[in-house]
């Protein structure tokens, strides 16, 4: 998987905040896919790497020193040990999230927004610019029936009170616990790009050269 959104419940307040996992190559990936300037920055960083990397010959690393060595394998342990607590991390957070995809509730867009902590309204706009529903004459929000087959969006009768206090039935337009994990997913990735390109920006020729003697043993690059 190349990619893990987590809802958590937060101990001080009912609204649960959202934790997103993304490998480094899975964000390397979408940075150099994207077309826009962080994109072309991304490129230009990778392109600069592997200039630099051709210029680097096996006689500047001494493999036959021992420290050298011990230095890889230290930072190969541990990488293994990283990984391993983030798995151990992500255990339980993997089962409240299985639960959450066997859940049948319906959500309303308002209801979804404060759990991805987002204003209702920069929801509404997200889901109507992806194709996931449209605004009506009327201003209510309909989903598209690809996404009602999908099982991301459904479209139910709900029952409101008007101003002068008469009920009043309309379609409501739900999303899905299905559509719930899929927008979480998609929010993922644009979380991480933008936080990977941060890194990328603000690397220096000291770290990759740092970076290349330890992992041009490994294969890590």
């Amino acid at each position: 998987m190349s990619f893990t959104k987590i809802l958590v419940k937060s101990k001080q307040n009912a609204r649960p905040s959202t934790e997103y996992y993304l490998t480094l190559d899975m964000a390397k990936e979408l940075a150099m896919i994207e077309r826009n300037e962080k994109g072309k920055q991304a490129r230009q960083y990778f392109i600069e790497c592997e200039r630099k990397a051709k210029q680097m010959n096996s006689s500047q690393i001494d493999y036959s020193n021992p420290q050298v060595i011990l230095g890889v394998f230290t930072h190969l342990k541990n990488e293994s040990e990283r990984k391993d607590c983030i798995i151990a991390q992500l255990t339980p957070k993997t089962e409240k999230l299985e639960s959450l995809e066997r859940s049948d509730d319906l959500l309303s867009i308002s209801d979804v927004a404060k759990m991805l902590d987002m204003c209702p309204e920069d929801l509404a706009n997200y889901l109507i610019n992806r194709r996931w529903i449209y605004r009506r004459t009327d201003k209510s929000l309909v989903p598209y029936y690809s996404k009602i087959n999908e099982g991301l969006m459904a479209y139910i009768p709900e029952t409101i009170q008007t101003i002068s206090g008469r009920e009043r039935t309309i379609p409501s337009a739900k999303i899905t616990s299905k559509g719930l994990k899929r927008l979480s997913m998609i929010l993922c990735k644009q979380i991480h790009t933008q936080e990977e390109m941060s890194g990328f920006t603000n690397a220096k020729v000291a770290d990759f050269k740092r970076m290349t003697a330890t992992t041009f043993f490994s294969q890590y690059i």
